[in-house]
């Protein structure tokens, strides 16, 4: 493949010659010449300098001596035949004139460019040498690199603009991937280029997949860069100045924005933390309404446990009701029996053997009797020690319970205080809230009306059981007091039956025993006037007030289970739940905003280097007002040519490659001389 670009410059030169002209006779030698200078740069496929020749084209406007400078290994004369004398780095030509000028080729010993070259390249991954790529397949990748070289003049690096060009067959080549590059597609061919900047770098890397590759070589321009070709640049500059204020601006703005954005993720962490702890104590709030719930459920077992109970004394009393009724007719039968002992007493003696049976047994009767009567004393006595027993140890219990309810009636104040309610009312019908807000507020507020019910349902509950503990401890107290009393009797009596059994044992004084029976009969009247005191009906007077009170405090109990059971579902549902999604929502923002400071210090030090950027780039187009005066590669300080650029070609890859031989010395034609610079 040729190098288009090189003999288009070859071209150039050879239509823009005429043909030598006679010579004439040599005028005085001139010292001055006007010349143009052009580098054509040689480079092997990796980059590297192998051959620097420089054309240079000399005004020849008359016959005469003209002196030029180069430090030449070898001179070729490509306009005529004349034959230069060289005397170190002077090279001094006695011409003719040339209308077109004369040119000569000179080649450098040793050249130092603005730029040094490195290339490389990769098929599928695997770094090989260029002719290796020669009619490959695959994924084809070059990676060049041109740097500005420290050992260049000072007015090549600040003056002259580079372009790199690589052509592609769109035929051959496909999937071209070139980042940040400038593109030409002209038929099949695509044209890649690079341009660096006086002073500046390129690093690019371009890929693309390959059948049966043939690639032509990197062609690479140097040339002098000025904006004076663009016309005036106080526009550009007053634009540019204009631009650099307002990136000044923008940068104290996103500086502020960092502030502000670091605050606002400081408060939003300072939020997430309080969320944390506010979701945490309502964990703990539900772990206590659980246990709660658990004493409630307790409480309501030790109700239900009392009611029998209750209902067991109660029927235990009426059982006793009915056994001073048998009590009381025993006492009277056995007053008769007396009575007719008495009456016995004053008849003949020949009754007195039947009367002394009689009397006997009736003293047995009554002995029975009043013992029969002492045991169910006895048993209504334990009987309403148990029932003592179990209403102090209920009571107690209740008293505890009582104690914790105050203390959940407390958190739940706690919950449900004005402010609070307050502060949901307005946020439930507030506008603007978001939903999520609202959400929670309604939540909140029916929690609130929830625990509202079950604190007055558990007070009309206390309430309720207090009157009805203290009507029972008065009952309980009176019936207590009359058993003693009965027992006291009783006890009397069973002490003259027995005085009375040992007489009949031991003979009898009539007028004795009249006596006895006659006090016998006193003290039995007394004990049937203290049993009649205990009628049945006094049993049953509070039995319905206890069932009543028994069914209201389960009643009570119950409905505060069930408002309680809504309660705590409402705050484990609604309240808790409600939390968990705000405290993840403010997580979320968190991590979303935590990273917002860094980030916008970073758009804050892109800015700065834009805006570093922009003034860097206005102080290189306006400069500091220092004008260059051009400088011969070839001889500087020497000799000041008029142009001067720079072209380099990079070897092509190709199956049927030649590598470039030297034009030999018996090339006589201009075609055939520019011809071989150039394969």
């Amino acid at each position: 493949m040729k190098k288009i670009t090189l003999l288009l410059m070859a071209l150039i030169l050879l239509f823009t010659c005429s043909l030598p002209i006679a010579a004439e006779e040599a005028p005085t030698i001139t010292t001055d010449i006007t010349k143009d200078e052009t580098v054509y740069i040689d480079l092997d496929s990796n980059g590297t300098v192998k051959e620097v020749l420089v054309v240079n084209h000399i005004a020849t406007p008359q016959a005469g001596t003209y002196v030029d400078y180069g430090d030449y290994a070898t001179i070729e004369n490509i306009t005529g035949k004349e034959v230069p004398t060289v005397e170190g780095d002077k090279i001094t030509w006695e011409l003719p004139e040339y209308e077109d000028g004369f040119y000569y080729i000179g080649t450098l010993k040793e050249a130092k460019l603005p730029w040094t070259f490195g290339i490389t390249y990769f098929l599928d991954n695997k770094r090989v040498e260029a002719q290796e790529l020669a009619g490959a397949k695959g994924n084809v990748k070059l990676k060049i690199v041109a740097t500005v070289s420290s050992q260049a003049e000072d007015y090549f690096k600040e003056n002259f603009a580079m372009q790199l060009s690589l052509s592609l067959n769109t035929d051959i080549c496909k999937n071209i991937n070139a980042p940040d590059a400038t593109t030409v597609l002209a038929g099949k061919t695509m044209t890649i280029s690079y341009t660096a900047m006086p002073g500046g770098n390129v690093n690019a890397t371009v890929s693309f997949d390959a059948a049966d590759l043939e690639l032509s070589g990197l062609s690479i321009i140097f040339s002098p860069f000025s904006m004076d070709s663009y016309g005036s640049l106080d526009d550009l500059e007053g634009g540019v100045t204009a631009m650099i204020d307002a990136m000044d601006a923008i940068i104290s703005g996103t500086k502020k924005l960092q502030g502000g954005m670091t605050e606002v993720s400081g408060g939003v962490a300072e939020l997430s933390q309080g969320s944390n702890a506010l979701v945490e104590g309502a964990g703990v709030l539900d772990q206590g309404l659980d246990q709660y719930e658990q004493g409630l459920a307790t409480f309501s077992n030790y109700i239900a446990s009392f009611g029998a109970e209750m209902n067991k004394s109660l029927a235990a009393l009426e059982d006793a009701g009915k056994q001073l009724d048998n009590a009381k007719g025993a006492l009277n039968q056995s007053s008769k029996k007396i009575e007719e002992a008495i009456a016995a007493i004053d008849g003949t003696a020949q009754g007195y053997s039947d009367n002394i049976a009689a009397l006997e047994a009736g003293l047995n009767g009554l002995a029975n009797g009043l013992q029969g009567l002492s045991d169910s004393l006895d048993a209504i006595i334990a009987s309403n020690g148990t029932i003592e027993e179990t209403l102090k140890g209920i009571q107690g219990k209740y008293t505890d319970l009582q104690s914790q309810y105050g203390a959940l009636a407390g958190d739940l104040s706690g919950i449900t205080n004005e402010e609070g309610k307050g502060l949901a009312n307005t946020v439930a019908g507030g506008e603007g809230e978001s939903e999520n807000a609202k959400a929670l507020a309604g939540a909140y507020l029916e929690a609130a009306n929830r625990a509202a019910a079950a604190s007055g349902s558990l007070s009309k509950a206390n309430a309720a059981f207090a009157e009805l503990n203290n009507s029972f401890n008065g009952a309980i107290g009176g019936i207590a007091k009359g058993y003693t009393d009965l027992n006291t009797g009783l006890s009397t009596m069973q002490s003259t039956i027995g005085t009375m059994q040992q007489s009949l044992g031991a003979g009898f004084d009539f007028s004795a025993i009249k006596n006895q029976l006659t006090a016998l009969q006193g003290e039995l009247n007394s004990a049937a006037g203290i049993l009649s005191q205990f009628d049945v009906g006094d049993f049953n007077i509070d039995v319905s007030q206890y069932k009543t009170g028994i069914t209201q405090m389960q009643g009570a109990v119950n409905s505060l289970q069930e408002n309680f059971v809504l309660l705590h579902e409402g705050i484990s549902g609604g309240l808790v739940a409600g939390l968990d999604d705000l405290n993840s929502g403010i997580d979320l923002l968190y991590e979303n905003l935590k990273g917002l400071p860094a980030n916008v210090g970073a758009l804050a030090q892109g800015q700065t280097q834009v805006r570093d950027g922009m003034e860097s780039a206005l102080d290189q187009f306006s400069g500091d007002g220092t004008a260059w005066d051009p400088i011969s590669f070839a001889a500087p300080g020497k000799v000041i040519p008029h142009t001067i650029q720079f072209i380099g070609t990079t070897p092509a890859i190709a199956p049927d490659n030649v590598v470039y031989i030297a034009p030999e010395a018996e090339s006589t034609t201009l075609w055939q001389r520019i011809k071989n610079l150039f394969k």
